[in-house]
């Protein structure tokens, strides 16, 4: 098989995993890509020149919708227009923030589990570094939030500004400089539940807000 009897295989495959993506992951789009398209000057000059556009979204009958970034136009085109490298590009984004989505999924998972055990009284935990005690000694009634990353967990109390100022710092610090993939759970006292930072942050600024009113 010639050469470019391979590289359209490839683009054929990589176009048939493209459109068969059911959920795209947050951060995937919009996408830089770059199309080659035939003006006046490429012509003219017989080079090809590549237009970059951002790839907004996928559609699984092989389309797609390009903006133009000078102006801001959406326009509906054809996937296989992408530049085969740009095309690999953005197939290969889409299988890492999946194996990033799976490890923290699997991260949640673990540290539910290890949270209700503990809210419970059961003392059930594959880390080995801990600071639960506190929540048997409370009856679970201290709001607090939850840290958890592949090397161990760590709780951060709500119960007064600087506490909370604490774990502000801290997850500035951690966002910051860790290398390692971590999620949240906030304990309000009653229920456990997944947070993001974004939404983290936005509820420890206005807590802060409140002991400064």
């Amino acid at each position: 098989m010639d050469f470019n009897k391979k590289l359209e295989r490839l683009r054929g495959k990589i176009l048939s995993m493209l459109c068969n993506i059911e959920d795209l992951p947050d951060g995937l789009l919009p996408h830089t890509v770059y199309v080659e398209e035939n003006s006046e000057q490429s012509l003219r000059c017989g080079n090809s020149v590549f237009k970059s556009y951002y790839l907004n979204n996928i559609f699984s009958d092989g389309t797609c919708m390009f903006e133009n970034p000078d102006t801001g136009v959406e326009e509906k085109r054809q996937l296989a227009e992408i530049n085969i490298e740009w095309m690999v590009m953005v197939w290969k984004m889409y299988k890492y923030l999946i194996r990033k989505r799976k490890r923290l999924m699997k991260l949640l998972q673990l540290m539910e589990l290890i949270a209700g055990a503990h809210i419970k009284g059961t003392y059930i935990t594959d880390f080995t570094i801990h600071d639960t005690d506190f929540i048997n000694r409370t009856k679970a009634e201290t709001p607090f939030f939850w840290l958890v990353d592949e090397s161990g967990t760590r709780i951060y109390l709500l119960n007064d500004k600087d506490e909370i100022q604490c774990f502000k710092d801290a997850l500035i610090h951690y966002e910051k400089y860790s290398d390692q993939d971590f999620c949240l759970y906030r304990y309000d006292g009653q229920h456990l539940f997944p947070v993001f930072p974004k939404a983290a942050h936005e509820f420890i600024d206005n807590e802060l807000k409140n002991y400064s009113d």
